[in-house]
């Protein structure tokens, strides 16, 4: 039941958004569906690599939920990914 209800409810967020997001440099990324799931899905302070369809390429997305004024507010600072062999 409750997954039902967390199925629907990215539903109508992904619709609503169309799969963008904007990031803290205030520019606008935008994610399939499969991709957008991913960073739907992040806890606070959790970060996923997803693939962008706007610049092309596999971003780092970190999700940070606030609090401010009694309102949730979910920021997303997006950087490229760190390659395992780089240290």
């Amino acid at each position: 039941m409750i997954q039902l209800i967390m199925n629907t409810l990215f539903s109508f967020v992904f619709f609503i958004s169309a799969g963008t997001i904007l990031d803290t440099k205030f520019k606008f990324h935008k994610f399939d569906k499969k991709n957008y799931r991913i960073i739907f899905n992040l806890k606070n302070n959790e970060s996923g690599n997803s693939f962008c369809i706007k610049h092309a390429a596999v971003e780092n997305i970190k999700k940070i939920i606030r609090f401010e004024d009694g309102v949730q507010r979910d920021i997303y600072k997006v950087s490229k990914p760190v390659k395992e062999g780089d240290n």
